[in-house]
Parts: C-alpha cells; sequence; structure tokens
C-alpha cells in the first residue's frame, strides 16, 4: 500500500503529494483533499444571527420551522434534477421569502447536501445568480430536527 505523505497543509486539510494521489488512486487531475483525524465536523447549526437583538429574536422565533424549511428546500433543489435552482428560483416555486430560503439552502450547502452546479442563470433584475443541484447525500434525522 502505498505511503501517504503530507506535502502540504490547507487549512485542516492535507494536500497528498501528485506522486501519492497517482498511487493510491490511479488517477491524475484535481488535488485530493483528506480530512484530518480532528477536523471538526460542523453539525446544522441553530438559525444563524448576526448579534443585534432584532436578529437574534428573528433567529428564535424560526427554530421551529428551521427542519420543515430545510427539507422543503431540499426537496425544490432535488426535484429539479440536474437543471438545479437559483436561490430566486427556490424562493419563487416555494413561495417563501428569499432570505429565509438562501438561509436554509447555505445551511444545505455547508452541510454537503446541495454544491454549486457551475452553471449561472440570471435573476429577474438580469444579475447572474448561482445554479444549486442536490448532492446523493441524503438527509438525515439530524437534518430534520426542528432545533437543538
Amino acid at each position: 500500500m502505498a505511503r501517504m505523505e503530507r506535502t502540504e497543509r490547507v487549512g485542516s486539510m492535507i494536500r497528498l503529494s501528485l506522486k501519492t494521489r497517482r498511487a493510491a488512486t490511479g488517477r491524475t487531475g484535481k488535488a485530493m483533499m483528506q480530512r484530518t483525524l480532528f477536523d471538526v465536523v460542523k453539525p446544522v447549526a441553530d438559525p444563524p444571527h448576526s448579534g443585534p437583538e432584532t436578529s437574534r429574536a428573528a433567529a428564535e422565533q424560526i427554530k421551529p420551522a428551521v427542519g420543515k424549511l430545510r427539507r422543503l428546500v431540499h426537496w425544490y433543489i432535488v426535484n429539479q434534477g440536474p437543471a438545479g435552482a437559483t436561490d430566486h428560483e427556490v424562493s419563487a416555486g416555494l413561495g417563501l421569502q428569499s432570505d429565509t430560503c438562501r438561509a436554509r439552502r447555505v445551511e444545505l450547502r455547508d452541510t454537503g447536501h446541495v454544491v454549486d452546479s457551475g452553471q449561472r442563470r440570471p435573476t429577474p433584475s438580469g444579475r447572474p445568480a448561482t445554479v444549486w443541484v442536490a448532492t446523493d447525500k441524503p438527509l438525515s434525522p439530524d437534518d430534520y430536527r426542528k432545533s437543538t
């Protein structure tokens, strides 16, 4: 078995040498990043807030609905298939506020349930928007939780 050499540390990830990557995978291409044993995997957090009292109050108010909203946003993006959806399309399709949908989509991105497809589509104002697609990673019971 090929010995794994650490050649460079990028944040909490280890970049393996090209020689080691080829030996380990038999492939070439993008740099392979491997998590270390001590990396912290962040669970889905309560609704984020930026600190002001109004923001904290809004986060507390939406807390009971976070799990349901996260499932709805995930469901919508999954059902768009490879075409994916922009944040605006998700918001319009579900009839929800764009900031609510965007926050849930960010949570899904942070947990690896959706990724940037590399495509861009124009918003109603004509600006390019990221098209998000679902990964094969299923939502776990923790992703359905209402609050902590």
